[in-house]
């Protein structure tokens, strides 16, 4: 009894919603009476989306509850049209349960109403041009307007294309990308990602060159020539869920230079540092590693994190990953005046980078190429921790205090990348055997006291002939020195004590030396008690008490104890 009554209650709204009553009072109460129902008998209005069947196919229907809904959204009157724009939502994610034939059915019918005289076509058509003589407030009507459009382009699916209806539709919202407000302009591209989706529904067509080119060109142009940071930062909002279309396909290959090489380096050099920071999040997650990690990497945004939830293909990274590690090594994101959030942003970028190499890359059947990823990621790694060091210098030599150098210190984001790798036990192994592999000059082979600290680092590559190589060991120290809190630097000596390598612990001290601050009385005792317990199983593992070895222990652990007294004595 309670299914009849609401049958009979949808019936009533829906008449009350018709052109036979035009009080605005009984319409705006009658989309009232949908949306509780809405929320109270939704497997009810499943069944009467489109109401009671006319004689035949393409025959008109009534009494359906979502033909209301969209006509409303073009009325003339202002509370109407707020009163079914506040239905949209929740009136999409009902229509996405409908069977396949219900959707065809339905968007025949709303392409009927979108073309007819005076249907919603020509409704939207009059809100962007006379927006004056529908409402006090002509912004929020053009807005309706555009809301409408999105709206209409989720249900009216490929038979809007088929019917070759496209570029009159698309007409209401190319005026909308120039529309003077930026309010309206954003509103436009939130409801351009409709299109994408209306592409995407059909046979995931959404990956033909013609049809990509035609979403992703606003967007591309949007991003580089718009003034208003709000207008951009829809425009990516817009664009990551295309992507995220894109990547859930078998066409990411295919469209890899149109949808992510095209778009990536512009998200990262934006002047807005919302755009970029959600730039390096995108970046991070599309190294994600979700089949192993449900919640996002350290830093990462969620709402990256969902955009790729399982990051992209592996054999997609693997093809271009020089690609993306020229976009994380780029100068202009090294900035001095870079935030402190784009500095964790970085740190996060390569942590994921790096992840992606001990988790994925340790996977591929060529060990060879494997190994080609380590020696890739770690160098450019290198190569940009020293052409940061060199725009700080660059930043001295041109008259900057020590106090502004100190307060702009640009390496600091790479005292995260330590913190976050040594998170992660697989990535502190993988970063470290990496810094003892790579040597100072093009030609030298490591350390002779260098041991690997994984046996699946790549000690085989150490003379693969005349390669630019750098020494991350003692980037990783300095760094340390510039930490702001002793967490990183215990992290650091953890890593160090643990690869058994007395020459790390010796380049720790001497980049401390160097240094002074509050906390580094408090890392040299540690430093001191670490190489101690490290002389203590070199002294029970014949096999690591070299003549080397032990005299590198013997001296490191004479200087840490000379800086300790002279720190005390300073302190005392």
């Amino acid at each position: 009894q309670l299914g009849e009554s609401s049958r009979r209650l949808l019936e009533a709204a829906v008449h009350a919603c018709s052109g036979a009553f035009p009080s605005v009072g009984v319409r705006t109460e009658g989309l009232k009476a949908i949306a509780r129902l809405q929320e109270q008998s939704s497997q009810m209005l499943l069944a009467e989306a489109l109401g009671k069947a006319g004689a035949g196919e393409g025959q008109a229907r009534n009494g359906g509850w979502v033909q209301p809904i969209y006509m409303s959204l073009v009325s003339q009157s202002e509370s109407v049209r707020a009163q079914a724009q506040s239905m949209t939502e929740r009136s999409l994610a009902l229509i996405a349960q409908l069977d396949s034939s219900t959707r065809h059915n339905l968007s025949s019918q709303a392409v009927q109403d979108l073309m007819a005289e005076s249907g919603c076509l020509q409704s939207m058509q009059l809100m962007m041009k006379e927006s004056g003589k529908w409402g006090k407030d002509k912004e929020a009507t053009v807005k309706g307007a555009v809301k409408a459009w999105g709206f209409l382009a989720r249900i009216l699916g490929g038979k809007l294309v088929k019917d070759g209806h496209i570029n009159a539709f698309l007409k209401i919202i190319e005026a909308a990308f120039v529309y003077q407000a930026p309010a309206v302009r954003a509103e436009a591209f939130r409801s351009w990602v409709s299109l994408a989706q209306l592409f995407n529904g059909m046979n995931s067509t959404l990956a033909h060159p013609k049809r990509l080119e035609l979403v992703l060109s606003p967007l591309s142009t949007a991003l580089e020539n718009e003034a208003s940071a709000s207008v951009r930062r829809a425009a990516l909002h817009a664009w990551s869920r295309v992507a995220k279309m894109i990547a859930k396909g078998s066409q990411v290959e295919r469209s890899f230079a149109a949808v992510f090489a095209r778009f990536f380096p512009v998200l990262l050099r934006d002047a807005d540092a919302t755009i970029r920071s959600e730039g390096l999040h995108l970046f991070a997650a599309a190294f994600g590693t979700a089949k192993r990690h449900a919640e996002p990497p350290q830093g990462a945004s969620k709402s990256a994190h969902s955009v790729f939830p399982a990051g992209l293909p592996s054999s997609v990274l693997s093809s271009h990953l020089a690609f993306f590690l020229s976009l994380l090594a780029a100068p202009a994101l090294y900035a001095p005046a870079a935030e402190q959030q784009q500095q964790r942003d970085l740190a996060s970028g390569w942590v994921a980078v790096l992840r992606w190499v001990g988790e994925e890359a340790a996977t591929l059947a060529n060990e060879e190429q494997a190994a080609a990823h380590l020696e890739l990621v770690v160098c450019s790694l290198a190569q940009t921790v020293r052409d940061v060091q060199q725009q700080q210098q660059q930043q001295q030599e041109a008259g900057a205090s020590g106090a502004q150098a100190e307060e702009e210190e640009p390496r600091v984001w790479l005292a995260e990348v330590v913190a976050q790798c040594t998170d992660h036990e697989d990535v502190s192994k993988l970063l470290l055997s990496a810094s003892t592999l790579l040597s100072p000059s093009s030609t030298s082979s490591p350390p002779a006291d260098s041991t690997q600290a994984s046996s699946g680092s790549p000690q085989k590559h150490a003379d693969r002939g005349p390669e630019h190589r750098v020494k991350l060991a003692p980037f990783l120290a300095a760094a340390v020195a510039h930490a702001r809190d002793s967490q990183s630097f215990r992290k650091l000596l953890e890593l160090c004590h643990s690869s058994g390598q007395a020459r790390l612990l010796q380049q720790l001290f001497d980049a401390l030396a160097e240094h002074r601050g509050p906390l580094l009385l408090a890392f040299w005792t540690e430093a001191a008690g670490s190489m101690v317990s490290f002389a203590e199983v070199l002294s029970h593992r014949a096999s690591l008490a070299t003549p080397t070895r032990s005299k590198a222990v013997a001296s490191a652990l004479s200087a840490a104890l000379v800086h300790i007294c002279r720190m005390r004595m300073r302190t005392a």
